[in-house]
């Protein structure tokens, strides 16, 4: 977060989705595709991050985006949404993977072979002509 901007983390909730928003920007070349791979992690004020790994909220360094994503698929869901172009960092996360997908515009018959592979663990061609 950038702390000397004074903007406080705004989070607002819709019937099908939570919305997070930081001010804090991802380090300089970096794009949530790189924030999505195992990188190095860097926090922008040690101090206040040490006083959090001591208290127990953080285990340790680099591990966050990774526990968000494999969290929300723990749970059936889909990864939350991550997006830069509003001038800091927003998570969406959806209350169904329905919702997501409705929202990114897939087609119906999209969203049941997607909600049936998460259940499933697993697709296949046979699974989709008998949804057909």
């Amino acid at each position: 977060m950038d702390y000397q901007e004074q903007i406080p983390i705004q989070i607002s909730v819709y019937p099908n989705r939570i919305v997070f928003w930081n001010p804090g920007e991802l380090p300089e070349s970096w794009t949530v595709e790189s924030l999505l791979k195992k990188h190095p992690s860097k926090a922008f004020n040690p101090a206040i991050a040490n006083a959090f790994f001591r208290c127990g909220e953080v285990e340790a360094w680099g591990r966050g985006i990774g526990k968000i994503v494999n969290g929300a698929i723990a749970e059936k869901l889909l990864p939350p949404v991550f997006d830069t172009s509003f001038g800091g960092l927003m998570v969406t996360f959806f209350n169904s993977p329905a919702a997501q997908l409705k929202e990114a515009g897939i087609s119906e018959r999209g969203i049941q072979a997607v909600e049936f592979a998460l259940k499933n663990g697993r697709i296949t061609n046979t699974d989709v002509q008998e949804m057909a």
